[in-house]
């Protein structure tokens, strides 16, 4: 529950922050995020 609690503050942190994140690395985040939480 602690890791995904963290991973999602991580994915909240990617996709709500200002800095321009290349597609393949939140597809690679993603990837990692669905298959371990």
């Amino acid at each position: 529950m602690k890791n995904k609690w963290l991973g999602q503050i991580v994915w909240n942190f990617f996709f709500q922050s200002r800095i321009p994140i290349p597609n393949s690395i939140r597809r690679n985040y993603a990837s990692f995020y669905y298959r371990e939480f």
